[in-house]
């Protein structure tokens, strides 16, 4: 059975969690693991605006589970932290029903943290919608990966900077994201990107040559042919993205000035992962279509 409840306060809660006036301080907390033959969402326990919704089974052995923040976006001085645990044979694909957006700041500084650990033989899908910058935010995210031996994952994370449909472009303020991924406590990745509104770097062509949309898509565990099956999948897109190898960990990177095309690509490198793992088409998240 699931617990859904509020976290109880606590002395080990970290400093930069504390309420504070004028920000949400919010905490996620969920465990998977296996239970009568399948995937279940074992626990989930929350304070502030972040809780998941109830746990969809589709029917291909996942259980699928929507992160939820109900402010919508991620205002100054919030401070946001996610923590999840994949228990040995479980499979669970997390997303989010919608992007993340991060607004103009006063000033401060707002941060998100997500932990995620993942047993041997278990695998993770983490695939949120895309983190859109506005002109003038301040804020930082930090998504650290912790695999054991035989685990398995595929993640990837979308950044917008500025809402380029709309014509704005990320002018002022600044933008830190930064992944790091374990593997059987050996550092395979630790990456940082920082954006400065505004900087040359932004649109010089040996920077981001004017492209407001970033990708970055990280598997490990797969069969070691997705290497190759990745780059004949990127072949439409090689203007676009690019996808190498790194002890293990297969990287794709992805530049480009529409997020739905690009969305569309990633996805398709995900279908092409799980088909090599379970055959069968897979089911996408009921959330993706709406």
């Amino acid at each position: 059975m699931s617990i859904t409840e509020p976290l109880p306060s606590a002395a080990g809660t970290p400093a930069d969690m504390d309420d504070a006036p004028g920000h949400w301080a919010a905490r996620l907390e969920v465990r998977a693991g296996v239970r009568r033959g399948r995937t279940a969402l074992l626990e989930s326990r929350h304070r502030g605006p972040l809780r998941v919704q109830k746990p969809f089974h589709p029917g291909d052995g996942r259980c699928h589970v929507y992160v939820l923040h109900p402010p919508g976006g991620v205002a100054p001085g919030d401070r946001l932290h996610i923590e999840a645990r994949i228990e040995a044979q479980a499979r669970v694909l997390f997303t989010t029903p919608a992007a993340n957006k991060f607004y103009r700041s006063d000033g401060r500084t707002a941060r998100l943290r997500q932990r995620l650990s993942v047993a041997d033989g278990a695998v993770l899908e983490w695939l949120p919608q895309e983190a859109i910058v506005f002109d003038g935010a301040r804020a930082e995210t930090e998504t650290v990966l912790h695999l054991a031996a035989g685990a398995r994952m595929i993640a990837w994370e979308w950044l917008c900077l500025g809402r380029y449909a709309a014509g704005e472009r990320f002018r002022s303020g600044r933008f830190v994201q930064r992944c790091v991924v374990y593997h059987d406590d050996r550092l395979l990745l630790d990456e940082r990107f920082c954006a400065e509104g505004g900087a040359p770097f932004l649109d010089a062509f040996w920077g981001l040559n004017g492209a407001p949309v970033l990708g970055t898509l990280l598997a490990y565990g797969w069969p070691e042919t997705l290497l190759d099956v990745w780059r004949e999948g990127l072949a439409g897109e090689a203007e676009n993205a690019a996808v190498t190898c790194i002890d293990g960990l297969v990287v794709c990177r992805y530049l480009g000035r529409d997020i739905e095309r690009a969305r569309a690509a990633f996805t398709a490198l995900w279908s092409i992962a799980r088909r090599l793992e379970d055959g069968p088409t897979p089911i996408e998240p009921r959330i993706w279509s709406t």
